[in-house]
């Protein structure tokens, strides 16, 4: 896991080595191992590669990037995690290695294939790769966006990098706000961070999961989509057989994300998730330790069931708190690091345990990411089922379920209201901006319109699809990346695998809602090896704070701080925001907001150029 940037153009578009010099210094969170650059010129073409590096794979200076031979030139962020199996691929091809790393094991395959190698790859990347036979630039980023992968470029040159702090260093310039994007993060919140590849600055986009970029000689590029999971497949497996398939293909998958030459961590919730990770890692007898949020609201304790897991599975354990102050100047920091927005409150979790983590040595940690979307464990997903059966009978048997083992969880007033749904899920053929319709368009001047995305006439599998490619995954695996590396951790989500969700895709919507459970299925594959309770919990917390839990005492800096945004005076009603800053307790969909609003405001504030 690592920092990368680089540049790739026309000689006098070449920014100023002291540039480079200066963003390798501000990548040692990403890297604090090693740092290298590679400069080459070559007819009226420069190329530059910056690489900071966190050492888990083969620990010796020789798998130092950026990485080097005769064919090619690779830096590269991420793990490769069938590198074992693709090495001896290659050395019955004759190949020879100098390292034991998985990133010479990548530029052997690149030099190989070249854009075709990502059907080879099982793992997750961002990388850059010049080809010094067909002098062509490669960038390329996993399947599912675990790793970020920025750029920025015209007709002469192309800049890319890890994080958007990097571009602006190289670049030696201030960034200007695209406001389109803004106000629409603040309408739709995480749901809007992954709709389409602009960020929150103009002329930066990120490279979208799944993507290649090729550029050649004459810095032509072409855009190139490598992998496609939007469709459903077909499985003739009955409902057992299907939950004994899943628990052997993530026994297959986990032992490869396991794969590492520094101690593993992973988070601990009460949910099903991170307590198969855990149960699958106990089975193959993994050495790892587990970290779990210690919750002060009642609401989102979940002590009792990861207490109750601990002592099952027999796990080495320890609970982290969360502080109730300075939580404000840390957060600061992480977005000065990034100039990035952190899309969900939950992330101020993640943030709290990393540093915990990364406090007592360790290197890695293993997070649930995934698993909602990949085995339909969202709130939504039930309701979105529901809405997709036509059948009377069929559908007034599984609304009754669900009256009796969702319903009674959902916090949303509207979202328990099965009638109002029915009419926005109609109108809006989705449910995905349905909180903020109802809850938060009074705080806005003028109301925004939500992009709808449509990938299967199948009401379901088009919400889970939007799930993976737009609205929850790429939120997600941004802060977890983010801040990870903040803390200079690698953070892994073993569920994202292309097996996993070839398997999930072909299995039948029912598997996933059988007796009205969220994640049937899942919670099937895992009753031999996982304790009854956590099995039957159905409530969904995960790491969940809210917003003045976290910022209670310092609400007055957080006032200040938003009311001296002039990007939240364009987008949103003044008053309302001073009422809803006035209020003691906030919905779960305005806590969100009010998390939003933050992150502008803090970004604008280091920023605070053109708008």
């Amino acid at each position: 896991m690592c920092g990368i940037a680089g540049f790739f153009g026309k000689n006098n578009n070449l920014p100023k080595n002291e540039y480079f010099k200066k963003c390798l210094d501000i990548m040692h969170n990403r890297g604090p191992d090693a740092k290298g650059q590679i400069s080459k010129s070559f007819k009226g073409q420069s190329l530059v590669f910056l690489h900071s590096r966190l050492s888990i794979i083969d620990l010796t200076k020789n798998s130092n990037q950026p990485f080097e031979d005769e064919n090619g030139i690779l830096t590269f962020n991420g793990e490769i995690y069938n590198f074992v199996e693709l090495k001896k691929f290659c050395l019955k091809k004759k190949i020879k290695f100098k390292t034991n790393s998985d990133t010479e094991v990548l530029l052997k395959i690149l030099n190989l294939y070249g854009e075709n190698a990502v059907k080879y790859l099982d793992g997750m990347w961002a990388f850059a790769y010049y080809n010094k036979k067909k002098k062509n630039l490669i960038l390329s980023r996993d399947m599912f966006g675990e790793k970020p992968l920025y750029y920025t470029n015209d007709s002469k040159k192309i800049l890319f990098a890890s994080n958007l702090k990097y571009i602006e260093t190289i670049l030696n310039c201030k960034f200007n706000f695209n406001l389109k994007k803004i106000s629409n993060f603040l309408a739709f919140g995480f749901k809007e961070f992954g709709n389409n590849n602009q960020t929150i600055f103009k002329n930066i986009n990120f490279l979208l999961p799944g993507h290649t970029i090729l550029i050649n000689h004459d810095n032509r590029k072409k855009i190139k989509r490598y992998v496609n999971f939007d469709k459903k497949s077909i499985s003739n497996f009955d409902y057992y057989k299907s939950a004994r398939a899943l628990r052997a293909q993530l026994n297959k998958t986990f032992n490869t994300r396991f794969r590492a030459d520094v101690p593993i961590t992973c988070l601990l919730s009460g949910g099903m998730d991170s307590n198969s990770i855990a149960a699958v890692a106990k089975k193959q007898k993994k050495k790892i330790s587990y970290f779990s949020l210690k919750h002060f609201s009642k609401d989102y304790n979940e002590d009792h069931l990861i207490d109750r897991s601990v002592k099952h599975l027999n796990l080495k354990h320890q609970y982290v708190n969360i502080p109730k102050r300075k939580n404000l100047k840390e957060f600061k920091k992480i977005i000065a690091h990034s100039y990035n927005v952190m899309p969900t409150i939950t992330s101020l979790a993640f943030a709290i345990i990393c540093k915990r983590i990364k406090s007592l040595g360790y290197k890695v940690v293993i997070t649930g990411i995934g698993g909602d979307e990949l085995f339909k464990g969202y709130y939504h997903h039930f309701i979105s089922f529901l809405y997709s059966i036509r059948n009377k009978s069929y559908f007034k048997k599984y609304y009754n379920l669900w009256e009796k083992n969702q319903k009674p969880y959902i916090r949303s007033k509207e979202y328990r209201d099965f009638e109002i749904i029915k009419k926005f899920a109609k109108k809006n053929n989705t449910l995905h901006s349905f909180h903020e319709d109802f809850e938060l368009k009074k705080y806005f001047k003028k109301k925004y319109k939500f992009k709808k995305r449509s990938y299967s006439k199948n009401f379901m599998h088009n919400a889970i699809i939007n799930d993976i490619k737009h609205y929850s995954l790429p939120s997600q695996l941004e802060y977890a990346d983010n801040i990870s590396m903040y803390y200079s951790l690698e953070a892994r989500s073993p569920f994202l695998s292309r097996d996993i969700i070839k398997l999930s895709n072909s299995l039948p919507d029912t598997y996933f809602f059988k007796n009205g459970y969220p994640k049937a299925l899942l919670r099937e594959a895992m009753k031999p090896i996982l304790p009854e309770k956590i099995i039957q919990n159905l409530n969904k917390v995960g790491f969940y704070i809210s917003f003045f839990d976290f910022f209670g005492k310092e609400i007055k800096q957080i006032k200040k701080i938003i009311n001296n945004s002039k990007i939240l005076k364009k987008i949103i009603e003044k008053n309302k925001i001073k009422e809803l800053l006035s209020k003691k307790q906030v919905q779960h969909s305005e806590s969100k907001f009010l998390f939003s609003l933050l992150n502008i405001a803090i970004i604008e504030s280091f920023n605070n150029k053109k708008i």
